[in-house]
């Protein structure tokens, strides 16, 4: 349902480090509220998140962080999620598998932020599980040895990017064709510190890269990671005759296999024509849990889905014409989930067909500015057949199918004005369209102060929103809860019991304003920073 009005101030963040150089150590690293930053280099860190032109970070219009492929390197991890948690204002990827992976920016669920793969929506398997927190968040489509950075907005990106993006932006940069041949093996053993197999994780991936021709180019990669299912670990243990008991022995492995192909054909200087193709395969190792009822120990199987497949294709053009640069994508995207339930395996679809383009052009007009007009289109379609379209009466009367489609269209600007070097102001606004929802608009302002190469002042006001998934907005979508979490409805008489949680065709946006201000001071070693953000929340769907 949703709550009429929430308001609610999430946190300030502070953060000091000094350091000192040794040249024994390749790299030192430090965290801050707006950037992952290292000390060995003075070059500048672009970002191509925060706006709609590549800026430098210090520069950038929001609160950003930037993970190297060298952090990567220096610290594999068996899921993004474990280098992204390390990232100031972001939380969670606590486990393997269920609500504790996902990752979440500024304390926000995990389907408030929008996850790119240079800059394309990577689409969102959300919908094909049985309960939306169940499963994987789709961070792991892309291997390690593919990434060039990640960077992490914190705060509302709903002036560019639209709904979804209302918690933040994650976008994985991979790394550009080189004019050589290459390529690279890596291997990677975690072993747990205890005698069982708790995390236990084997990484392999192999990368070939480079020209065909003069003017193709080519990347292959393939990998694999296994995490193991913990072993041996005892949550709780009681045999009680005539009583259920229960223990679990911990977090679910998993085996996950990739592989990318990617073409890149330049034949001069203006123009770039990209062609990527990717398949993925998440499968579960869960572990178990097991009840005892008059003595007996029986095994359960824990929540989750038994194996997630992933499709990806896309196309898109980029040229630098004497006016601007201009970039069009088309994509398409593909989950097919299958569960192992006690009636027997399903199979739940989501599809995702998007086509966007922008443009940038600089021009002067009393001082530099540099716009971004753009647009976007995008259609959905899930097909769920252990949620949508049950044999049970939907209570607004209506019967549904196993499949829903949904399509929106958006517009958008933005202008960054350029008054000198010291001053920059960024305004935006997007205009979406949803054939169900109707129109929103997201506003956005945000200004940059730099008084001197050590300190930056920065702040903004900008609006978000996210619009309800396809199940979130449909009578016939339904869950049974199996007795558990209807508290809600004790107000209106509820006891106990199962009871369905279904969508509700009425429900709005949720809409926020976000306000924020912070600054950053980093001479020689010495680096200070501190953000302030204020969040006001409406239409909160619950």
């Amino acid at each position: 349902m949703n709550k009429p009005f929430l308001k609610t101030t999430l946190a300030f963040a502070v953060f000091t480090a000094m350091t000192v150089s040794v040249q024994a150590q390749d790299q030192v690293t430090e965290e801050k509220e707006g950037v992952v930053q290292s000390e060995t280099t003075k070059l500048q860190t672009i970002v191509v998140t925060a706006s709609g032109q590549a800026v430098d970070v210090k520069s950038a219009p929001a609160s950003i962080s930037v993970i190297t492929a060298e952090e990567i390197q220096k610290q594999p991890v068996s899921s993004l999620a474990d280098i992204l948690k390390r990232v100031p204002g972001v939380t969670g990827g606590l486990s393997s598998n269920g609500a504790g992976s996902k990752i979440q920016l500024r304390g926000m669920p995990e389907n408030y932020t929008l996850i790119l793969i240079d800059g394309k929506r990577v689409g969102s398997s959300r919908d094909t599980n049985y309960r939306a927190n169940l499963g994987h968040q789709d961070l792991n489509w892309v291997r390690p040895e593919m990434i060039e950075r990640i960077e992490v907005v914190r705060g509302p990106m709903s002036s560019l990017y639209g709904s979804d993006a209302m918690g933040g932006v994650i976008n994985i940069i991979t790394k550009k064709i080189p004019s050589e041949w290459g390529g690279s093996f890596t291997l990677n053993h975690t072993v747990p510190t205890t005698s069982s197999d708790l995390g236990r994780t084997i990484q392999s991936g192999l990368v070939g890269y480079g020209p065909l021709t003069d003017t193709l180019g080519m990347r292959a990669t393939v990998g694999i990671t296994e995490q193991k299912a913990d072993q041996g670990y005892q949550i709780s243990d009681r045999n009680i005759p005539g009583m259920a008991g229960s223990k679990a022995t911990g977090q679910s492995g998993s085996r996950d296999q990739n592989a990318n192909l990617k073409f890149d054909y330049t034949p001069n200087d203006i123009h770039n024509l990209s062609l990527e193709l990717g398949y993925g395969l998440q499968q579960d190792n869960p572990s178990t849990t097991s009840q005892v009822v008059d003595g007996q120990e029986q095994a359960v199987l824990s929540w989750g889905p038994s194996e997630l497949e992933h499709r990806s294709i896309s196309l898109s053009h980029d040229a630098k014409w004497a006016f601007g640069d201009s970039k069009i994508t088309a994509y398409y995207n593909d989950y097919d989930q299958s569960q192992v339930t006690e009636t027997g395996p399903t199979t739940q679809k989501s599809k995702e067909s998007i086509v966007e383009g922008n443009l940038n052009i600089p021009f002067q007009l009393g001082v530099e500015h540099i716009a971004t007009v753009g647009g976007q289109w995008k259609s959905e379609e899930l097909i769920n057949t252990r949620n949508i379209g049950l044999s049970i009466p939907s209570y607004d009367g209506n019967e549904y199918g196993s499949e829903l489609e949904g399509d929106t269209w958006a517009l958008f600007i933005e202008d960054k004005i350029i008054f000198n070097d010291q001053v920059h102001l960024t305004l935006g606004n997007r205009f979406d369209h949803h054939d169900k929802f109707g129109t929103h608009n997201s506003p956005r302002a945000y200004l940059v102060l730099q008084p001197n190469e050590a300190l930056t002042v920065k702040g903004g006001v900008a609006q978000g929103f996210r619009a309800p998934s396809l199940k979130e907005n449909t009578a016939g979508a339904a869950t049974r809860s199996g007795g558990n979490g209807c508290t809600s409805l004790k107000p209106l008489g509820y006891v106990s019991g199962g009871c369905y949680m279904a969508g509700n065709a009425d429900l709005q946006p949720e809409e926020s304003t976000n306000y924020e201000i912070g600054f950053n001071f980093a001479q020689n070693d010495f680096d200070l920073g501190l953000t302030y953000f204020h969040t006001d929340f409406k239409n909160k769907i619950e």
